[in-house]
Order: structure tokens, then sequence, then C-alpha cells
């Protein structure tokens, strides 16, 4: 509810996230995100995160440190 409430405050309707599933611990969140017209676009973790790993490969491989990025799957369940 922090970032729900600091929404609030600034007048934001949008929420960008990893993870929107409805569950014992997030449906009291849900509702009042619903009541007060938030819109929520999950994109799972791995998919919102995957772009900082992937630029830190960058960085290491200019440095002469081999590394590689490993691409995966996102997990649907948390959506």
């Amino acid at each position: 509810m922090f970032v729900i409430n600091e929404m609030m405050e600034h007048n934001i309707k949008i929420l960008i996230t990893g993870l929107t599933i409805v569950n014992d611990y997030s449906r009291e969140t849900h509702k009042f995100e619903k009541a007060n017209r938030i819109n929520l676009l999950g994109g799972t973790h791995y998919s919102t995160e995957k772009y900082a790993p992937m630029e830190m490969c960058k960085y290491f491989n200019d440095l002469g440190m081999p590394s590689e990025f490993v691409e995966d799957e996102p997990d649907l369940y948390d959506l």
C-alpha cells in the first residue's frame, strides 16, 4: 500500500509491475486499486527486470570479463 498511497498523492493512475497476482496477501490492495481506478500493467519480474543484467553483461564484456545473459521464459503464474 505504500506505493499505492504515493501514487494517489501524485495523481498517478498506472502502475507497471512484475507481479499482479490476486492472493490473500494482495487482495485488499487490488480492491483499493480498483475502487480508485488505478490500472495495473503486469509484465512478470523476468520480463521487466532482464534488461539490467543484459546491460551488465555488456559492461563486463567491455572490461574484458567474458559474460553472457542466458535467455529464459517468463513465469506467467504471477500475472
